[in-house]
């Protein structure tokens, strides 16, 4: 009996330790989401944390001011709350590839801080700006706040009557793109070069996407929300919206011209897949 129960004792172990050895194999030990990230200092969280908390601050105390609940003063509202909500997301999810993201999460806190202020002091000044400037709409998908980029050639006004066309550009797959990286990419720059040797011609509309999603579900959303958006603050000649974008920008381009060819004057896909299972080597 004793020599029995030893052997049922040594198989019981050899079994756990088979099990222990298959687990580790088949689910390895908690790591990063992604390979090779970039771990900032403690220093550098903390610094980055007291911006956030600042900018944070700043909008609690404009959310009841009563000239922020006018359709205009909520959009100039949300132009401020995409700023933190870009830096809650990184910082809760860690979405730090590179070094310079770090450098990147302040100065667009820096900037939401900046615009914070001047929508305090009744002085925003980036609604009407030459140039590009990141705008923020609220989603019905979730009720989240969403990134836009709009270019605006000399001499926009709301105002006046005249109605301008729109050329809405998808951006092309980029792995380790956020919305902070995003908003840091885009704001601030001047006219493109086409605008330049055409001033005042057009409207530019940069669609964020929700990421690299190639335009479906929620991307696709995000599109005709972020269009949307610009409709309710300038005039537009709905005869003269232009949908174009390169590589996954071509594939959401080529996606939603033949989905809704009504909604455009014209479609440019560059270098786009236009199947997706065959793309991915899928099976529909």
């Amino acid at each position: 009996m004793l020599a029995q129960g030893a052997r049922c004792r040594r198989t019981v172990s050899v079994v756990l330790w088979l099990l222990v050895a298959i687990q580790t194999l088949v689910c390895p030990s908690a790591g990063p989401a992604q390979d090779a990230v970039f771990q900032p200092s403690e220093q550098q969280l903390a610094e980055a944390g007291m911006q956030l908390q600042e900018l944070q601050q700043s909008l609690a105390g404009l959310k009841d001011r009563s000239e922020l609940q006018t359709v205009q003063g909520g959009q100039l509202l949300a132009d401020v709350q995409v700023y933190e909500k870009a830096a809650v997301w990184m910082l809760r999810f860690r979405e730090y590839p590179k070094a310079g993201w770090v450098d990147q999460l302040r100065r667009v806190l820096a900037e939401g801080r900046r615009r914070a202020d001047r929508l305090s002091a009744g002085t925003p000044d980036w609604h009407l700006r030459t140039g590009t400037t990141i705008r923020g709409y609220i989603s019905a998908v979730d009720g989240s706040v969403q990134p836009y980029a709009l270019t605006l050639p000399d001499g926009v006004d709301p105002a006046v009557s005249r109605r301008w066309p729109v050329h809405v550009v998808l951006h092309g797959r980029a792995d380790q793109m956020n919305e902070v990286n995003f908003i840091e990419r885009m704001d601030g720059r001047g006219p493109g070069a086409s605008q330049t040797e055409r001033p005042g011609q057009w409207l530019q509309l940069d669609v964020y996407g929700r990421g690299n999603n190639a335009y479906r579900w929620s991307g696709e959303t995000d599109v005709f929300e972020a269009l949307a958006d610009v409709r309710g603050r300038f005039r537009i000649d709905e005869n003269r919206v232009v949908l174009h974008g390169f590589s996954m920008g071509g594939a959401g381009a080529w996606h939603l011209g033949l989905h809704h060819p009504d909604q455009w004057c014209s479609v440019g896909a560059g270098a786009g897949f236009v199947d997706f299972y065959r793309y991915q080597k899928k099976d529909p």
